[in-house]
Formats: structure tokens, sequence, C-alpha cells
């Protein structure tokens, strides 16, 4: 495996856009400029400071020397995201990556990670199996399926190949997600690799005896037998959920 490539962050004090001025002082807003495998990209910055906009003084002091504690955990926060959004794209895209829309990116990547694949599963789910009147937006995956499935019992009998291994990877995941406590995960999440260690070494571990939703939710119990993970389709299950990721943000 080559080195890679170095990524560029570097913020800027955007002085040709027009300042707010407030107190007899000139604010003016901040910006990130990337660059990476000889592309660039220029993305705004907001600090939770004031009205997100600094003077000279409080660029040099905030950003530059990094004075100030909150503002310099955004900061790295900031550059974290970028950097992981990047290796993870480059990843998946190869010669096709691109740097543009980087600061769409940051908030796509911002979205609960359960709802944003559900609703990418269901789409896909409703390519296979076309239904009128279905937004795919309001409905929980189960629901959905219980919904085709109650029109066309014989719907898992058909299902396989791509989207039977998609189906199988994202229950693996939502029964993983289940266990465990803390604050719902976001896309960016799966971009940690230390996530997506915990998650392939806890796989094989998840009870359903300590899944709530598989307790009280007949209908996911039932999508669960039906589509029960497979031993062999583990090492496929990351690259797939790689792609869903992707797709979803």
């Amino acid at each position: 495996m080559g080195k890679e490539k170095k990524i560029g962050i570097k913020f800027i004090l955007n002085k040709r856009l027009k300042p707010i001025v407030f107190e007899g002082e000139d604010y003016f807003p901040v910006y990130c400029v990337v660059v990476y495998n000889r592309m660039s990209n220029q993305i705004s910055f907001t600090p939770t400071y004031k009205f997100g906009y600094l003077t000279e003084k409080e660029f040099h002091s905030f950003v530059e020397e990094r004075t100030d504690a909150n503002i310099r955990s955004e900061l790295e926060d900031f550059e974290r995201t970028i950097e992981a959004i990047i290796r993870f794209e480059h990843r998946i895209q190869a010669d096709n990556f691109r740097l543009t829309g980087l600061k769409d990116k940051i908030s796509s990547y911002r979205q609960n990670m359960l709802r944003a694949l559900e609703i990418a599963l269901n789409r896909l789910l409703l390519k296979h199996h076309p239904l009128d009147g279905i937004d795919p937006e309001r409905l929980t995956f189960g629901e959905l399926y219980h919904i085709i499935e109650a029109k066309d019992p014989e719907i898992r009998q058909r299902i396989n190949g791509p989207l039977e291994a998609q189906i199988e990877a994202f229950l693996s995941l939502l029964s993983f997600l289940h266990t465990q406590e803390g604050s719902a995960p976001v896309l960016l999440d799966w971009l940690d690799p230390a996530f997506q260690a915990k998650y392939r070494n806890t796989i094989f571990n998840v009870d359903p005896i300590n899944d709530p939703v598989y307790q009280r939710d007949p209908v996911f119990r039932k999508i669960k037998h039906a589509f029960p993970v497979q031993i062999s389709r583990i090492p496929s299950y990351l690259s797939i959920l790689d792609k869903m990721i992707f797709q979803a943000a």
C-alpha cells in the first residue's frame, strides 16, 4: 500500500468579503482552504463565538495561536472531520473522487446513522418491489417490508444477490447499535476505524435477548429470522456498509 497523500488544511480570515461592523471593529468570516491530491476547495468555518465572525486580532489569537479552548476544540474537530471524509470517500471513489461539495458533505455525515441507512435501504427495496403512494422516509425498514410482504407473501424468496446482502449487513449493524449505550451514532462515526472494529468484533456476539427491539417488535424479529447473518459474508458486510454509508451521505 502506497503512502497516504497529505491533506492540507489552512484557516484564513476572508477579508475579501464585506465585514460586519460591531462597536467600531470589523469582523470577517473564517474560511478553511483544503488541498488534497492537486485539488483545492475553500469552505466556511463558523466558530460558536459571538456571531461567528472574528476580528483580525481574534483570528490571530483564537485560530492561529489557538488560545481559546472551546474554539481550539471546534477547529480540531473540523479538521478531523474533513480528513476522515476525504480519506473515506477517496477510498470508495478512487480516481473519481473530487473535493467539490465538501461543505454539504460535512453536514450530511452528521445525519443519524440508523435512519439515514434505513431510508437508503427502503429506497432500494422499493426499487426492487415498487409500490405506489409509499414514502420511504416515513417508514422504518420493518414497516415497509411488512407492507410489501402483505401484498406479496413470496417476496423473501425473490430477494437475493446484492439486495439480500445489503439487508443482512444493515440488520447486523442494527442489532449492534441496539446494544450500544450513549448518543445515537451518526454517519461520520462509521469513518472511525475503532467504531468499525467494535462492530466487527461484536457482530457474532449480539444476543437477541439483550436486544430490546428484538424482544418487543415481532416484525423486526421475523425479518431477523428471514435474513440471518451469514458467516461467509461477514468480510463483505464492511464493504457493503461502506458503500451504503457513502450513498446515504
